[in-house]
């Protein structure tokens, strides 16, 4: 596509809210978005992904497979890493990941 994804607005917010999604995590969701929303930017897949732990994003990464030329930096992966250095090597914890845009998810504003 010619522009980039819209990032979720007031209406997206509020389904997800119906949807008994709670404040801290239509945030997180909204961090994994923004992190999709960069990948696209870079003109990668638009795939973002935040790990966090105790209410606290350890993790943070979008897709970089085109840029590095190394088709193991996927948004996962880079998230991931980032939480393995800063959690000395635990991986308790719990990720959101945002994929291609959706509409199904309550987040993703309809066309």
């Amino acid at each position: 596509s010619s522009s980039p994804p819209s990032l979720p607005d007031h209406a997206s917010t509020s389904r997800a809210r119906k949807q008994g999604w709670t404040e801290q995590h239509i945030s997180y969701m909204c961090q994994a978005l923004a992190q999709a929303h960069e990948a696209w930017a870079c003109r990668e897949v638009p795939v973002g992904c935040v790990v966090v732990r105790d209410g606290e994003v350890i993790g943070r990464g979008h897709n970089l497979t085109n840029k590095t030329r190394n088709g193991t930096r996927h948004a996962e992966i880079i998230a991931i890493d980032q939480m393995l250095a800063v959690s000395n090597g635990s991986v308790q914890d719990a990720g959101f990941e945002r994929r291609e845009p959706s509409t199904s998810s309550g987040l993703w504003p309809s066309a």
